[in-house]
């Protein structure tokens, strides 16, 4: 449709632990004043998923800066809301018109007493067979967080605690993933035309499918 928010967002994370945003959505920034900032802000790169093959989950359309091409069709396919433990399982097809097709689902897990979210994400062929992909996942960080390598991944620093993430494994085996990381600035906008920095954690890795990464957060409590 037109005129919505049209942006490539699905399976995109937000955290929110101790009462600190951690984990964000990099908003929208401008309109039609400068087109090429609106793609940038509403392209799958900047979100907190995983883009494979360097490749739009949908399409752009040229010049029409409230639309995208329906490529992916979302799909929830799990539910669990308690007031220990959330869980929730969806996917999307929008990589599947890649010549050798992926179908992205992710498991996100809550556990709200331990301040703990874990994510699952996996790859399939639509129709069971085999592919070699990039994957790349973004973590767009709220403003004022700092990220440093630690031992097993890497400690977000914000100014009331300290968050882990923990290095990506391969499910079930536990084998660390072996990816290539960047950490940097990116862009966030809190409200319309304002935009300011903060710094963005990506991995990259080259694998074939089928496959399934899993990873968590962990707050550790107040600084």
């Amino acid at each position: 449709g037109i005129g919505n928010h049209k942006h490539n967002d699905l399976l995109s994370l937000e955290v929110h632990l101790g009462g600190e945003d951690i984990l964000i959505d990099p908003g929208s920034y401008l309109y039609t004043p400068d087109p090429d900032a609106r793609n940038a802000f509403r392209g799958t790169l900047p979100h907190c998923t995983v883009m494979v093959d360097a490749v739009e989950q949908n399409r752009l359309v040229q010049g029409g800066l409230f639309a995208l091409h329906a490529d992916a069709r979302p799909r929830v396919l799990a539910w669990e809301a308690g007031s220990v433990r959330g869980r929730v399982t969806a996917e999307h097809d929008g990589y599947c018109r890649l010549a050798e097709p992926v179908v992205h689902r992710r498991t996100v897990t809550f556990e709200r007493g331990a301040g703990r979210v874990e994510v699952l994400d996996e790859f399939a062929h639509p129709r069971g067979r085999g592919g070699t992909h990039d994957f790349t996942w973004t973590f767009p960080l709220a403003p004022g967080c700092r990220i440093e390598p630690a031992t097993d991944g890497w400690m977000i620093e914000t100014k009331r605690q300290r968050v882990h993430l923990v290095w990506p494994c391969l499910h079930p085996e536990g084998e660390v993933l072996p990816v290539a990381v960047e950490t940097g600035e990116g862009w966030v906008s809190p409200r319309y035309g304002v935009r300011e920095k903060a710094p963005v954690l990506r991995w990259r890795w080259r694998g074939a499918i089928p496959s399934a990464v899993r990873f968590a957060l962990r707050r550790l409590g107040s600084r």
